[in-house]
Protein backbone atom coordinates (compact mmCIF):
# COMPACT_ATOMS: atom_id res chain seq x y z
CA UNK A 1 0.00 0.00 0.00
CA UNK A 2 1.31 3.46 -0.86
CA UNK A 3 2.70 5.44 2.36
CA UNK A 4 0.88 9.13 2.79
CA UNK A 5 3.43 11.93 2.76
CA UNK A 6 2.30 14.44 4.61
CA UNK A 7 3.78 17.78 3.82
CA UNK A 8 5.05 19.49 7.20
CA UNK A 9 4.90 23.48 7.26
CA UNK A 10 8.62 24.75 7.40
CA UNK A 11 9.34 26.31 10.88
CA UNK A 12 10.82 29.47 9.65
CA UNK A 13 7.90 30.14 7.14
CA UNK A 14 5.62 28.68 4.03
CA UNK A 15 6.92 26.19 1.90
CA UNK A 16 8.50 27.34 -1.40
CA UNK A 17 5.41 26.66 -3.40
CA UNK A 18 2.85 28.23 -0.82
CA UNK A 19 1.67 31.38 -2.69
CA UNK A 20 1.61 29.30 -6.11
CA UNK A 21 -0.74 26.68 -4.14
CA UNK A 22 -2.88 29.52 -2.71
CA UNK A 23 -3.28 31.09 -6.43
CA UNK A 24 -3.89 28.39 -8.23
CA UNK A 25 -5.00 25.57 -6.04
CA UNK A 26 -1.96 23.51 -7.37
CA UNK A 27 1.08 22.03 -6.28
CA UNK A 28 2.58 21.06 -9.43
CA UNK A 29 6.10 20.51 -7.74
CA UNK A 30 5.19 19.02 -4.57
CA UNK A 31 6.73 22.28 -2.93
CA UNK A 32 3.20 23.88 -1.72
CA UNK A 33 0.81 21.50 0.82
CA UNK A 34 0.31 18.55 -0.95
CA UNK A 35 -2.24 16.74 -2.91
CA UNK A 36 -5.01 14.81 -2.44
CA UNK A 37 -4.68 12.55 0.74
CA UNK A 38 -1.56 14.15 1.97
CA UNK A 39 -2.89 18.06 1.21
CA UNK A 40 -2.47 19.67 4.52
CA UNK A 41 -5.55 21.62 4.74
CA UNK A 42 -4.98 23.41 8.13
CA UNK A 43 -1.66 24.76 7.10
CA UNK A 44 -3.04 25.84 4.04
CA UNK A 45 -6.06 27.76 5.66
CA UNK A 46 -3.45 29.06 8.44
CA UNK A 47 -1.23 30.62 5.35
CA UNK A 48 -4.12 32.06 3.18
CA UNK A 49 -4.96 34.65 6.19
CA UNK A 50 -1.33 35.39 6.47
CA UNK A 51 -0.16 35.25 2.68
CA UNK A 52 -3.32 36.63 1.29
CA UNK A 53 -1.70 39.83 0.21
CA UNK A 54 1.25 38.23 -1.36
CA UNK A 55 -1.37 35.81 -3.48
CA UNK A 56 -3.13 38.87 -4.20
CA UNK A 57 0.12 40.55 -5.24
CA UNK A 58 1.26 37.77 -7.55
CA UNK A 59 -2.42 37.58 -9.00
CA UNK A 60 -2.01 40.90 -10.08
CA UNK A 61 1.35 40.64 -11.73
CA UNK A 62 0.24 38.00 -13.80
CA UNK A 63 -2.99 40.01 -14.72
CA UNK A 64 -0.92 42.49 -15.55
CA UNK A 65 1.68 40.46 -17.30
CA UNK A 66 -0.67 39.01 -19.46
CA UNK A 67 -2.15 41.96 -20.81
CA UNK A 68 -5.45 41.52 -18.26
CA UNK A 69 -6.20 38.04 -20.09
CA UNK A 70 -5.05 35.84 -17.06
CA UNK A 71 -8.16 33.61 -16.50
CA UNK A 72 -8.37 34.31 -12.58
CA UNK A 73 -10.24 37.02 -11.42
CA UNK A 74 -10.02 35.59 -7.56
CA UNK A 75 -7.10 33.07 -5.45
CA UNK A 76 -8.37 29.47 -5.03
CA UNK A 77 -7.17 30.16 -1.67
CA UNK A 78 -10.11 33.17 -1.70
CA UNK A 79 -12.94 30.86 -2.89
CA UNK A 80 -11.75 27.77 -0.96
CA UNK A 81 -10.90 29.49 2.80
CA UNK A 82 -12.65 33.22 2.99
CA UNK A 83 -15.87 32.62 0.98
CA UNK A 84 -18.73 30.55 2.31
CA UNK A 85 -19.66 29.11 -1.15
CA UNK A 86 -17.25 26.89 -3.39
CA UNK A 87 -16.27 27.68 -6.57
CA UNK A 88 -19.07 26.47 -9.36
CA UNK A 89 -17.09 25.68 -12.52
CA UNK A 90 -20.14 25.12 -14.21
CA UNK A 91 -20.21 29.21 -14.92
CA UNK A 92 -17.38 31.52 -15.08
CA UNK A 93 -16.05 33.30 -12.49
CA UNK A 94 -17.20 36.66 -13.33
CA UNK A 95 -20.84 35.00 -13.57
CA UNK A 96 -20.81 33.57 -10.39
CA UNK A 97 -18.77 36.96 -8.10
CA UNK A 98 -21.88 38.48 -9.77
CA UNK A 99 -24.23 36.29 -8.73
CA UNK A 100 -22.61 36.87 -5.18
CA UNK A 101 -23.04 40.40 -5.11
CA UNK A 102 -19.05 40.74 -5.54
CA UNK A 103 -17.83 40.95 -8.53
CA UNK A 104 -17.45 45.24 -7.07
CA UNK A 105 -15.29 43.61 -4.84
CA UNK A 106 -12.53 41.72 -6.97
CA UNK A 107 -9.74 43.60 -5.93
CA UNK A 108 -6.93 45.56 -8.71
CA UNK A 109 -3.42 45.10 -7.20
CA UNK A 110 -0.99 47.44 -7.98
CA UNK A 111 1.44 44.50 -8.17
CA UNK A 112 3.95 45.41 -5.30
CA UNK A 113 4.90 43.89 -2.30
CA UNK A 114 3.18 46.44 -0.27
CA UNK A 115 -0.17 44.91 -0.28
CA UNK A 116 -2.30 48.25 -1.69
CA UNK A 117 -5.06 47.70 -3.80
CA UNK A 118 -5.96 50.30 -5.84
CA UNK A 119 -9.88 51.03 -6.65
Amino acid sequence: MPRVRRVPRVHRGWPRGAVMHLLTGQDFFNDGFGRGDAFDEASAELAWFELKDRVEAELAERQRDCGGTYPILRPWGWWQFQLAEQRDFSLSEAEQLARLGLFHEVPIHDGSNNGKLVR
